[in-house]
Protein backbone atom coordinates (compact mmCIF):
# COMPACT_ATOMS: atom_id res chain seq x y z
CA UNK A 1 0.00 0.00 0.00
CA UNK A 2 1.32 3.54 -0.76
CA UNK A 3 2.51 5.81 2.04
CA UNK A 4 -0.08 8.37 3.22
CA UNK A 5 0.33 11.95 4.48
CA UNK A 6 1.26 12.71 8.09
CA UNK A 7 -2.11 14.35 8.85
CA UNK A 8 -4.15 11.48 7.47
CA UNK A 9 -1.90 8.97 9.24
CA UNK A 10 -2.40 10.83 12.54
CA UNK A 11 -6.15 10.73 12.08
CA UNK A 12 -6.09 7.00 11.42
CA UNK A 13 -3.72 6.41 14.34
CA UNK A 14 -5.96 8.24 16.83
CA UNK A 15 -9.09 6.58 15.48
CA UNK A 16 -7.96 2.97 15.87
CA UNK A 17 -10.83 1.01 17.47
CA UNK A 18 -8.48 -0.62 19.99
CA UNK A 19 -7.05 2.78 21.00
CA UNK A 20 -10.54 4.29 21.30
CA UNK A 21 -11.63 1.37 23.49
CA UNK A 22 -8.58 1.75 25.73
CA UNK A 23 -9.29 5.47 26.12
CA UNK A 24 -12.98 4.80 26.74
CA UNK A 25 -12.17 2.28 29.49
CA UNK A 26 -10.29 4.97 31.45
CA UNK A 27 -13.10 7.56 31.34
CA UNK A 28 -15.00 6.40 34.49
CA UNK A 29 -11.86 6.75 36.63
CA UNK A 30 -10.98 10.11 35.07
CA UNK A 31 -14.44 11.64 35.48
CA UNK A 32 -14.77 10.31 39.04
CA UNK A 33 -11.38 11.75 40.02
CA UNK A 34 -12.33 15.09 38.47
CA UNK A 35 -15.63 15.17 40.36
CA UNK A 36 -13.88 14.37 43.65
CA UNK A 37 -11.40 17.17 43.06
CA UNK A 38 -14.20 19.62 42.25
CA UNK A 39 -16.07 18.65 45.43
CA UNK A 40 -12.99 19.13 47.60
CA UNK A 41 -12.22 22.47 45.95
CA UNK A 42 -15.76 23.78 46.45
CA UNK A 43 -15.64 22.67 50.08
CA UNK A 44 -12.23 24.29 50.68
CA UNK A 45 -13.17 27.66 49.19
CA UNK A 46 -16.46 27.92 51.14
CA UNK A 47 -16.70 29.68 54.49
CA UNK A 48 -15.49 27.58 57.41
CA UNK A 49 -18.91 27.31 59.05
CA UNK A 50 -20.53 26.25 55.76
CA UNK A 51 -18.04 23.61 54.69
CA UNK A 52 -20.03 20.61 55.88
CA UNK A 53 -23.15 21.77 54.04
CA UNK A 54 -21.12 22.65 50.94
CA UNK A 55 -19.53 19.20 50.92
CA UNK A 56 -22.92 17.48 51.19
CA UNK A 57 -24.51 19.57 48.45
CA UNK A 58 -21.52 19.31 46.12
CA UNK A 59 -21.00 15.58 46.66
CA UNK A 60 -24.66 14.77 46.04
CA UNK A 61 -24.83 16.92 42.91
CA UNK A 62 -21.62 15.53 41.44
CA UNK A 63 -22.50 11.91 42.24
CA UNK A 64 -25.83 12.08 40.44
CA UNK A 65 -24.36 14.08 37.55
CA UNK A 66 -21.46 11.70 36.93
CA UNK A 67 -23.54 8.56 37.47
CA UNK A 68 -26.22 9.69 35.04
CA UNK A 69 -23.62 10.72 32.44
CA UNK A 70 -21.88 7.35 32.62
CA UNK A 71 -25.15 5.43 32.48
CA UNK A 72 -26.31 7.49 29.50
CA UNK A 73 -23.17 6.76 27.50
CA UNK A 74 -22.23 3.27 28.64
CA UNK A 75 -25.60 1.76 29.52
CA UNK A 76 -26.41 -0.58 32.40
CA UNK A 77 -25.43 -4.24 32.63
CA UNK A 78 -26.67 -6.56 35.37
CA UNK A 79 -24.88 -9.87 35.28
CA UNK A 80 -24.72 -10.75 31.61
CA UNK A 81 -27.89 -8.87 30.72
CA UNK A 82 -27.71 -5.44 29.09
CA UNK A 83 -30.58 -3.50 30.66
CA UNK A 84 -29.81 -0.28 28.79
CA UNK A 85 -27.51 -0.13 25.78
CA UNK A 86 -26.16 3.41 26.13
CA UNK A 87 -26.25 6.28 23.65
CA UNK A 88 -22.67 6.33 22.35
CA UNK A 89 -21.81 3.71 19.77
CA UNK A 90 -18.08 3.12 19.46
CA UNK A 91 -16.45 1.20 16.58
CA UNK A 92 -16.27 -2.56 16.80
CA UNK A 93 -12.85 -3.81 17.93
CA UNK A 94 -11.59 -6.47 15.53
CA UNK A 95 -8.15 -6.65 17.14
CA UNK A 96 -6.65 -5.47 20.43
CA UNK A 97 -3.41 -4.51 18.70
CA UNK A 98 -2.64 -0.79 18.54
CA UNK A 99 -0.61 -0.08 15.43
CA UNK A 100 2.21 2.45 15.49
CA UNK A 101 2.09 5.75 13.65
CA UNK A 102 4.86 4.64 11.31
CA UNK A 103 3.04 1.41 10.43
CA UNK A 104 -0.08 3.34 9.50
CA UNK A 105 1.84 6.03 7.60
CA UNK A 106 3.62 3.43 5.49
CA UNK A 107 0.28 1.86 4.66
CA UNK A 108 1.37 -1.41 6.24
CA UNK A 109 -2.06 -1.96 7.79
CA UNK A 110 -5.57 -1.56 6.49
CA UNK A 111 -8.05 -0.69 9.25
CA UNK A 112 -11.74 -0.17 8.67
CA UNK A 113 -12.43 3.13 10.45
CA UNK A 114 -16.01 3.57 9.22
CA UNK A 115 -15.45 7.33 9.03
CA UNK A 116 -18.79 8.32 7.54
CA UNK A 117 -21.08 6.07 9.53
CA UNK A 118 -23.49 8.90 10.42
CA UNK A 119 -24.14 10.35 6.97
CA UNK A 120 -27.37 8.43 6.41
CA UNK A 121 -29.18 9.60 9.54
CA UNK A 122 -27.43 12.66 11.04
CA UNK A 123 -30.43 13.87 13.01
CA UNK A 124 -30.83 10.43 14.55
CA UNK A 125 -27.35 10.77 16.03
CA UNK A 126 -27.98 14.39 17.02
CA UNK A 127 -31.12 13.26 18.83
CA UNK A 128 -28.97 10.84 20.82
CA UNK A 129 -26.43 13.56 21.61
CA UNK A 130 -29.21 15.93 22.70
CA UNK A 131 -30.56 13.26 25.03
CA UNK A 132 -27.03 12.51 26.21
CA UNK A 133 -26.65 16.17 27.18
CA UNK A 134 -30.05 16.31 28.88
CA UNK A 135 -29.55 13.28 31.13
CA UNK A 136 -26.60 14.67 33.17
CA UNK A 137 -28.48 17.96 33.59
CA UNK A 138 -31.50 16.14 35.01
CA UNK A 139 -29.14 14.06 37.13
CA UNK A 140 -27.43 17.19 38.41
CA UNK A 141 -30.72 18.84 39.34
CA UNK A 142 -31.86 15.67 41.14
CA UNK A 143 -28.57 15.47 43.03
CA UNK A 144 -28.78 19.15 43.87
CA UNK A 145 -32.28 18.77 45.33
CA UNK A 146 -31.20 15.79 47.42
CA UNK A 147 -28.10 17.66 48.56
CA UNK A 148 -30.21 20.62 49.71
CA UNK A 149 -32.46 18.27 51.65
CA UNK A 150 -29.54 16.47 53.29
CA UNK A 151 -27.95 19.81 54.17
CA UNK A 152 -31.33 20.90 55.62
CA UNK A 153 -31.64 23.83 53.21
CA UNK A 154 -34.88 25.07 51.66
CA UNK A 155 -34.74 23.04 48.45
CA UNK A 156 -38.02 24.45 47.13
CA UNK A 157 -36.64 27.97 47.31
CA UNK A 158 -33.55 26.92 45.35
CA UNK A 159 -35.39 24.82 42.76
CA UNK A 160 -36.25 27.66 40.32
CA UNK A 161 -32.57 28.57 39.91
CA UNK A 162 -31.69 24.94 39.24
CA UNK A 163 -34.38 24.60 36.59
CA UNK A 164 -33.39 27.90 34.97
CA UNK A 165 -29.70 27.05 34.90
CA UNK A 166 -30.51 23.60 33.55
CA UNK A 167 -32.58 25.23 30.79
CA UNK A 168 -29.79 27.71 30.09
CA UNK A 169 -27.15 24.98 29.88
CA UNK A 170 -29.26 22.71 27.71
CA UNK A 171 -30.46 25.29 25.21
CA UNK A 172 -27.31 27.41 25.06
CA UNK A 173 -24.62 24.75 25.24
CA UNK A 174 -26.26 21.62 23.84
CA UNK A 175 -29.59 21.62 21.99
CA UNK A 176 -29.29 24.71 19.77
CA UNK A 177 -25.69 23.79 18.98
CA UNK A 178 -26.92 20.38 17.82
CA UNK A 179 -29.51 22.07 15.59
CA UNK A 180 -26.74 24.10 13.97
CA UNK A 181 -24.60 20.99 13.61
CA UNK A 182 -27.46 19.10 11.98
CA UNK A 183 -27.96 21.90 9.46
CA UNK A 184 -24.29 21.77 8.56
CA UNK A 185 -24.35 17.99 8.19
CA UNK A 186 -27.38 18.10 5.88
CA UNK A 187 -25.64 20.72 3.73
CA UNK A 188 -22.46 18.65 3.48
CA UNK A 189 -24.43 15.53 2.63
CA UNK A 190 -26.44 17.42 0.03
CA UNK A 191 -23.20 18.60 -1.60
CA UNK A 192 -21.68 15.11 -1.18
CA UNK A 193 -18.63 16.50 0.62
CA UNK A 194 -16.42 13.68 1.96
CA UNK A 195 -13.47 15.65 3.37
CA UNK A 196 -13.48 15.43 7.17
CA UNK A 197 -11.74 18.82 7.45
CA UNK A 198 -14.31 20.62 5.30
CA UNK A 199 -17.24 18.86 6.98
CA UNK A 200 -15.89 19.73 10.42
CA UNK A 201 -15.45 23.43 9.49
CA UNK A 202 -18.92 23.83 7.99
CA UNK A 203 -20.63 21.97 10.84
CA UNK A 204 -18.81 24.12 13.40
CA UNK A 205 -20.00 27.21 11.54
CA UNK A 206 -23.55 25.95 12.02
CA UNK A 207 -22.86 25.39 15.71
CA UNK A 208 -21.47 28.91 16.10
CA UNK A 209 -24.49 30.45 14.40
CA UNK A 210 -27.16 28.56 16.33
CA UNK A 211 -25.41 28.14 19.67
CA UNK A 212 -22.83 30.85 20.26
CA UNK A 213 -24.80 33.66 18.60
CA UNK A 214 -28.42 32.84 19.46
CA UNK A 215 -28.14 30.41 22.36
CA UNK A 216 -27.77 32.86 25.24
CA UNK A 217 -30.67 35.07 24.13
CA UNK A 218 -33.01 32.13 23.48
CA UNK A 219 -32.17 30.41 26.77
CA UNK A 220 -32.68 33.55 28.86
CA UNK A 221 -35.88 34.39 26.97
CA UNK A 222 -37.33 30.98 27.88
CA UNK A 223 -36.20 31.32 31.50
CA UNK A 224 -37.78 34.77 31.88
CA UNK A 225 -41.02 34.27 29.96
CA UNK A 226 -41.80 30.59 30.55
CA UNK A 227 -40.04 29.24 33.64
CA UNK A 228 -40.30 32.31 35.88
CA UNK A 229 -44.09 32.62 35.38
CA UNK A 230 -44.51 28.93 36.29
CA UNK A 231 -42.76 29.30 39.63
CA UNK A 232 -44.19 32.78 40.30
CA UNK A 233 -47.68 31.51 39.39
CA UNK A 234 -48.19 34.26 36.82
CA UNK A 235 -49.54 33.85 33.27
CA UNK A 236 -46.95 33.06 30.60
CA UNK A 237 -45.42 36.20 29.12
CA UNK A 238 -46.87 38.26 32.03
CA UNK A 239 -46.23 41.96 31.45
CA UNK A 240 -46.74 45.23 33.25
CA UNK A 241 -46.59 48.75 31.85
CA UNK A 242 -42.84 48.93 32.50
CA UNK A 243 -41.92 45.37 31.59
CA UNK A 244 -41.09 43.64 28.32
CA UNK A 245 -40.59 40.06 27.20
CA UNK A 246 -37.16 41.08 25.91
CA UNK A 247 -36.06 43.50 28.63
CA UNK A 248 -33.15 42.59 30.94
CA UNK A 249 -32.78 39.07 29.54
CA UNK A 250 -29.24 38.87 30.94
CA UNK A 251 -30.08 40.26 34.39
CA UNK A 252 -29.87 36.92 36.19
CA UNK A 253 -27.59 35.03 33.85
CA UNK A 254 -25.12 36.50 31.40
CA UNK A 255 -22.51 34.62 29.34
CA UNK A 256 -19.01 34.39 30.78
CA UNK A 257 -15.67 32.88 29.84
CA UNK A 258 -16.49 29.41 31.19
CA UNK A 259 -19.67 29.33 29.10
CA UNK A 260 -17.56 29.87 26.00
CA UNK A 261 -15.22 27.17 27.29
CA UNK A 262 -18.14 24.78 27.70
CA UNK A 263 -18.62 24.91 23.95
CA UNK A 264 -15.58 22.66 23.70
CA UNK A 265 -18.19 19.90 23.99
CA UNK A 266 -19.49 21.12 20.64
CA UNK A 267 -16.04 20.55 19.16
CA UNK A 268 -16.11 17.03 20.54
CA UNK A 269 -19.67 16.40 19.36
CA UNK A 270 -19.00 17.71 15.86
CA UNK A 271 -15.73 15.81 15.65
CA UNK A 272 -17.49 12.62 16.73
CA UNK A 273 -20.25 13.15 14.17
CA UNK A 274 -17.61 13.83 11.52
CA UNK A 275 -16.08 10.43 12.18
CA UNK A 276 -13.46 11.05 14.89
CA UNK A 277 -14.27 8.14 17.19
CA UNK A 278 -11.74 9.10 19.87
CA UNK A 279 -13.87 12.13 20.85
CA UNK A 280 -16.94 10.06 21.73
CA UNK A 281 -15.72 8.97 25.19
CA UNK A 282 -15.05 12.61 26.12
CA UNK A 283 -18.69 13.66 25.83
CA UNK A 284 -19.96 12.49 29.26
CA UNK A 285 -17.12 14.37 30.97
CA UNK A 286 -17.89 17.59 29.12
CA UNK A 287 -21.66 17.37 29.56
CA UNK A 288 -21.19 16.73 33.30
CA UNK A 289 -19.98 20.32 33.72
CA UNK A 290 -23.36 21.58 32.51
CA UNK A 291 -25.10 19.09 34.81
CA UNK A 292 -23.17 20.30 37.84
CA UNK A 293 -23.93 23.95 37.15
CA UNK A 294 -27.60 23.10 36.83
CA UNK A 295 -27.50 21.13 40.09
CA UNK A 296 -26.10 24.06 42.09
CA UNK A 297 -28.49 26.52 40.40
CA UNK A 298 -25.67 28.73 39.18
CA UNK A 299 -26.58 32.37 38.56
CA UNK A 300 -24.06 35.14 37.91
CA UNK A 301 -26.37 38.15 37.89
CA UNK A 302 -28.70 39.82 40.36
CA UNK A 303 -32.44 39.28 40.58
CA UNK A 304 -32.86 42.59 42.30
CA UNK A 305 -30.62 44.70 40.11
CA UNK A 306 -32.34 47.57 38.27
Amino acid sequence: MPEITNLKALGKYLDQPALVKKFNDKIPAVITAGAAGCCLYDTYKSQEGERKKTFIRSASTLFFTVASALVATRGVTIGKNKIFKGLIELPHVYTNKIFSFSEIKKGAVNINFDLHRYHQNPFGELKKLSLLGLIPILGGISGGILGDKLAKDDWKKKLPDKVKEGTYQYLNNIFLCNIGAGTGILLMDKLNVKSKAIRFSVIMAGVAGAGLVAGNAVANFVCKNVIDPIFNKKPCCHKTKNSSMFKDLNKERHPELLDLGLHVDDLASVGFLSGINLLGPLLPTLYSISGYRAGIGYRNGSKNSP
